[in-house]
C-alpha cells in the first residue's frame, strides 16, 4: 500500500528534522529506501561490530495514514540483524514496557498518533526521547 507521496514526504522530513542529528551523532544513517519510504516506512542504521561481526542495528518509523481516518499514527520498529542466533525484532513499546518495566506509555502496543502537521513534530520528538532513553540502549546491548 502506497500513501500520498506529500504526506509520506513530510513524515519523512519532518522526522529528519526532528531527530536526524541525534541519530547521526549516534552513528545511524537514513537507509536508501524509496519503496519503502513511499509505504511510510523510514528507517536508520548502523553497522554495529561491537556486538557480532556482521550485526546492524535498525531503527524504523512506521507511518499509518488513511485517506477516510482524522488520525495518522506511528509506531517504532527495532531490529537487531545479524547472521547468528542473536537476531531480534521488536517494538519500542515493548521493549519499554517487558524489558525495563516503564509504564510511560499506555500499552505495550503502542502507536502515537496526530491529527494535524502541527502534532506531528511533537509526537515525533516525544517518541524520539524514548527512542534514545530506552530503544537505543537495547538495541546496542547496554
Amino acid at each position: 500500500m502506497f500513501y500520498d507521496p506529500a504526506k509520506t514526504a513530510h513524515f519523512k522530513e519532518t522526522l529528519l528534522t526532528i531527530t536526524g542529528q541525534a541519530f547521526a551523532a549516534g552513528g545511524y544513517a537514513l537507509e536508501d529506501d524509496p519503496l519503502g519510504q513511499k509505504r511510510g516506512l523510514i528507517r536508520f542504521a548502523r553497522n554495529a561490530p561491537e556486538i557480532a561481526d556482521d550485526a546492524t542495528l535498525r531503527v524504523g518509523w512506521q507511518l499509518v495514514a488513511f485517506e477516510q481516518s482524522p488520525v495518522a499514527r506511528f509506531r517504532i520498529e527495532l531490529e537487531r540483524l545479524n547472521a547468528g542466533a542473536n537476531t531480534a525484532s521488536r517494538t519500542l513499546s515493548d521493549v519499554i514496557w517487558n524489558d525495563y518495566d516503564v509504564r510511560v506509555l499506555p500499552s505495550e502496543d503502542y502507536w502515537w498518533e496526530f491529527k494535524t502537521g502541527d502534532e506531528l513534530p511533537h509526537a515525533l520528538a516525544a517518541a524520539g526521547k524514548m527512542v534514545f532513553a530506552y530503544g537505543v540502549p537495547w538495541l546496542e546491548m547496554r
